[in-house]
């Protein structure tokens, strides 16, 4: 039987920060989904996409997707599933080549991962805080 970790790309952008800046929150698409991993392909390439018309700053982060009996969906830090790099930024409408990697061998059971890209907010204007 073939180990393989499934990974699944949740795309997580802060609406708090949004309010601020109109021109924050701007398109994002990433391909391919999902993305599966195995021991004859222990990586892959995550094709972000900048639909906006400004650059963003973006940042990845790898979870272990575990399910509980009664449904709850729990999501821990992974030490497994590593992208590189991990914080990048990207030009308006630019795609961006993404490692997403395995750092150890995969064991016998399978497993599946989320990788939140996440839009990190502008920096601050000079004078304003």
């Amino acid at each position: 039987m073939k180990t393989r970790l499934n990974i699944i790309v949740a795309l997580a952008v802060a609406l708090a920060f949004a309010a601020k800046s109109a021109a924050w929150a701007a398109g994002l698409s990433v391909m391919p989904l999902p993305m599966r991993l195995s021991p004859s392909q222990p990586s892959e390439l995550l094709r972000v996409t900048n639909d906006g018309d400004i650059d963003n700053s973006f940042q990845i982060q790898a979870f272990l997707w575990t399910q509980s009996p009664d449904g709850t969906i729990d999501l821990h830090p992974s030490l497994t599933i590593v992208a590189f790099p991990e914080v990048f930024t990207i030009g308006p409408n630019e795609t961006r080549n993404i490692r997403i990697g395995v750092l150890q061998p995969l064991g016998a059971a399978e497993a599946t991962y989320r990788l939140i890209v996440e839009q990190l907010p502008p920096p601050p204007l000079p004078g304003k805080i």
